[in-house]
């Protein structure tokens, strides 16, 4: 397998990206859970990630995993948004997952973030547990106003 790290880049595979996260999402939008990514065009993904350094898996030149890491400064500290996490269901519970938290980790390091943020439904019970094995750290709870979607919110200390 061979990570890839792409930020405002013209070679970012994003039609291929999106077809991986509506695979990865389909069965989380099939149960009703609101995943705004999970019907975005590559466009609106493009958009969306347009500050963002998007890490993206290959396994025999095909894109089996992604994340994106947005880094910001707020009062003098730097922090990361960790977004957009998918994995194929042919790969899935092979490490791909872990292999991307690690790249990200290495990255967050190289951008002195402080901490990384992320959040996930409160039903996606995998992702969430995935969170915590990666070693975020529940902080609490999010609801997005005028959205039926309430998340788990967590921490990533770098």
């Amino acid at each position: 397998m061979d990570i890839k790290v792409f930020h405002k880049d013209n070679n970012t595979p994003y039609e291929e990206i999106v077809e991986l996260i509506h695979e990865s999402f389909k069965e989380r939008i099939d149960a009703g859970l609101n995943f705004g990514c999970a019907t975005y065009n590559a466009d609106e993904y493009k958009a969306h990630t347009k500050d963002g350094h998007i890490l993206v898996a290959y396994n025999e030149g095909k894109v089996v995993g992604t994340v994106t890491l947005t880094a910001y400064s707020k009062f003098g500290i730097r922090y990361g948004q960790y977004e957009y996490l998918a994995v194929s269901s042919a790969v899935k519970r092979m490490g791909i997952g872990r292999e991307l938290a690690k790249e990200l980790k290495c990255l967050s390091k190289q951008l002195k973030l402080a901490f990384v943020l992320s959040d996930t439904a409160q039903e996606a019970t995998s992702s969430i547990k995935y969170h915590i094995s990666q070693g975020f750290k529940v902080i609490g709870n999010r609801h997005y106003e005028g959205r039926a979607y309430d998340s788990v919110f967590f921490i990533l200390p770098i």
